[in-house]
């Protein structure tokens, strides 16, 4: 991928208001694989549910993309990412908490369709 087309994909996915439910997720090729939230039942029932390669994020429950030391300012967010066994910490531009939901969901996307997590953590704090 291309950077412009990763920090459209990183933007798309931040800004959905929905929990998790973003458009680069549901292009087609990442139809043999799940990122599945799994901090609510829902997503633990999709985890059960499916027999696609299931990719995990959340912040309360363990998770293969994992934030914590979650601080929100005003001004964006500061969190510790978590995946394969390796910690990242990170701050990005955007604020309220359903954003750090969409952007864990993208990053998680992202890194399992293979673009790099110094890639993408390079771009996260020009997110607009």
């Amino acid at each position: 991928m291309k950077d412009e087309e990763i920090i459209e994909a990183l933007e798309c996915c931040a800004k959905s208001k929905t929990n998790g439910d973003c458009e680069a997720l549901n292009c087609p090729c990442f139809k043999d694989r799940m990122c599945i939230f799994v901090d609510d039942d829902y997503g633990l029932k999709m985890v059960a549910n499916t027999s696609a390669k299931i990719v995990t994020y959340g912040i309360d429950k363990e998770a293969d993309y994992q934030a914590s030391q979650i601080q929100i300012k005003k001004d964006g967010i500061i969190f510790t990412l978590s995946c394969y066994g390796q910690e990242y910490r990170l701050q990005t531009n955007l604020v309220a908490m359903f954003n750090l939901y969409n952007l864990l969901a993208v990053i998680a996307a992202l890194h399992e369709k293979g673009v790099s997590i110094d890639s993408l953590l390079n771009k996260v704090n020009n997110i607009k």
